[in-house]
């Protein structure tokens, strides 16, 4: 796969829903939570969301992969959601990063996701 590292130094407000994932087993799992996010309505209600304000270009589905974790921890926090700073629906939480950093793209199938570390 290939990437390119893109900091952002910009103050950074997300909106979806977080699920833990054991560091070991994520290149098994983060697929499948997109799956499920397929089935479960969550991606339909990102996308929805994500058309009432676009601003930059990281506009559309965004996977964090942990706001304050490192890739050597047993676990992390990987965050499906999009940039998105009005009223946070009630099935979902919003986080905001400063100092990201932009990791790339990957695609699911059809779905392109935009990875993003602290």
């Amino acid at each position: 796969m290939d990437y390119k590292l893109e900091n952002i130094d910009v103050e950074l407000v997300i909106v979806g829903k977080g699920y833990e994932v054991k560091t070991n087993e994520a290149f098994q799992m983060i697929p499948s939570l997109w799956e499920y996010a397929k089935k479960d309505g969550l991606m339909e209600k990102l996308i929805d969301l994500s058309w009432e304000q676009p601003k930059c270009k990281l506009e559309g589905l965004l996977g964090v992969c942990g706001t304050t974790s490192a890739i050597t921890d047993e676990k992390f926090t990987y965050f499906m959601g999009i940039h998105y700073d009005k009223e946070v629906p009630n099935d979902m939480q919003r986080i905001t990063m400063s100092q990201s950093r932009l990791c790339g793209e990957h695609f699911f199938g059809s779905l392109r996701v935009l990875s993003i570390t602290s």
